[in-house]
């Protein structure tokens, strides 16, 4: 949680209207304190989560569905990421395993899957994505190029 203030200032200089938005931040945050807590990862010394027994497709869209703000999961700023995360906790570095919990269920899928993927990617590299998901990619050249140099300027001293 440490990084959501940075996030908001982040926002404020940037989003031309966040004037608007302002009203909508403590309901994200407290959002996302409350995932942190349910998966036992709001400390900084917790880095494991921790997810129900049984977590199966029907659970998890229960569970997509309390976190939604309009019982539909992966609609809004707060749990379409938070969806997608989940995935990425839960998977074990598995892809078809990210797919399940990200790209399966009842919500926007599609916003979810989509940021399970590029989280994923980010964390594990593409060594274990099915090569027909990336190999014919529009523009891949050019996505690797910023992607290299992005990690390139993270990496730099500041």
């Amino acid at each position: 949680m440490k990084v959501v203030p940075m996030a908001e200032e982040y926002c404020k200089k940037t989003i031309r209207h966040m004037a608007e938005y302002q009203e909508h931040w403590f309901y994200f945050e407290a959002k996302w304190q409350f995932y942190l807590e349910e998966r036992e990862i709001n400390e900084e010394n917790q880095n494991k989560a921790v997810f129900p027994d049984n977590y199966d497709a029907e659970e998890r869209e229960k569970t997509y569905r309390r976190w939604s703000s309009e019982g539909r999961g992966g609609r809004r700023g707060h749990d379409a990421p938070m969806i997608a995360y989940d995935a990425l906790l839960g998977c074990g570095g598995d892809w078809t395993e990210l797919c399940n919990r990200s790209m399966f269920h009842g919500g926007e899928s599609a916003a979810t899957g989509s940021i399970a993927g590029c989280l994923y990617g980010l964390v594990y590299g593409l060594s274990k994505v099915p090569k027909g998901m990336y190999q014919d990619l529009e523009q891949r050249e050019r996505l690797e190029y910023l992607g290299e140099n992005l990690y390139r300027l993270s990496m730099e001293e500041k």
